[in-house]
């Protein structure tokens, strides 16, 4: 193992009120059988991204993460150099309206057919392209839910330990890094295999209301597993099928409850901005969502 990285949290501006770039319905569609390629390649699509930039921005929000695709490089979708000119348009527009970008490298869940090594380089590729916009940037997730990985546990901690050496080892490592988890969120064994490579913990939280509801003290156990992690949810939502709009207030305002009764936690990226079932803003109109826009207006940015 190596030490953990000096300086373990991102760079301290206010609490993160964030959100997620939500593929549109074309997106879903094709022209590629993977949304995240044709998020990034075929079907990029710059004015939604700038919508759900602004239109959040208008919200308080001051952090935006999208999530990356390596494989639209590696399977030739697009050359690297366009994906990190689409990756610094993103940068530079949210550095230009004030807000923070929190890039994520792409998923091990969708590598296509990939070598380990392919996608280490397209992931320190895109991180080396984030270093000259700063602290502008929040933070750095190398994988998104990299748990999720086919090959199995000890293999995603393998693919998070590497990236993340060669990434020191090529650049100043400026940017903070983490993996962000999701299922089985405190499992110790995946957050101490993880820890010697990251700077903070990252967390997507898609409970039940009523789980929810039950564990507002749910990060408590961190001071025994990683003590001394910064922490943020840089996912979580509630879906609209199935729940009413009193539902949807109240999860939120229980995500608010969770943040203040950890001092560990820098804040919450909300999934995301612009969708029909779990958007701050419809599709079609993008008109701000009543059911959530009032507990979410409680968060602090500051």
């Amino acid at each position: 193992m190596v030490p953990r990285f000096p300086g373990s949290s991102p760079v301290p501006h206010g609490k993160v009120k964030g959100t997620n770039l939500h593929p549109s319905a074309a997106q879903f569609a094709g022209p590629t059988s993977d949304v995240f390629v044709n998020v990034w390649a075929g079907g990029y699509d710059w004015q939604l991204i700038k919508d759900s930039i602004d239109l959040t921005k208008a919200t308080g929000v001051n952090v935006f993460r999208a999530i990356g695709a390596t494989n639209a490089v590696t399977e030739g979708y697009m050359t690297r150099s366009l994906y990190l000119s689409r990756q610094s348009d993103i940068a530079t527009y949210c550095q230009s309206v004030g807000m923070r970008y929190y890039p994520c490298g792409g998923s091990l869940t969708h590598r296509g057919a990939a070598s380990d090594s392919a996608i280490v380089n397209e992931v320190a590729a895109l991180y080396a392209a984030m270093v000259p916009f700063g602290s502008s940037i929040f933070g750095f997730d190398l994988f998104n839910e990299y748990r999720d990985d086919a090959a199995g546990l000890d293999h995603a901690a393998l693919m998070v330990a590497n990236t993340a050496t060669q990434i020191r080892n090529t650049t100043d490592g400026s940017i903070p890094m983490t993996a962000s988890i999701n299922a089985d969120p405190l499992n110790a064994s995946l957050i101490r295999a993880i820890a010697p490579y990251i700077n903070y913990l990252d967390f997507h939280l898609y409970f039940t209301l009523a789980v929810l509801q039950a564990n507002l003290n749910y990060f408590a156990t961190l001071r025994q597993i990683a003590p001394g992690f910064k922490i943020v949810l840089g996912e979580t939502g509630i879906s609209r099928t199935g729940t009413t709009a009193q539902d949807r207030s109240d999860y939120y305002t229980g995500i608010l409850t969770l943040q203040n009764n950890t001092p560990t936690m820098l804040g919450t990226c909300q999934w995301a901005a612009i969708n029909n079932d779990f958007g701050l803003f419809d599709e079609s109109t993008h008109t701000l969502q009543t059911d959530i826009s009032g507990a979410w207006a409680q968060f602090p940015n500051i």
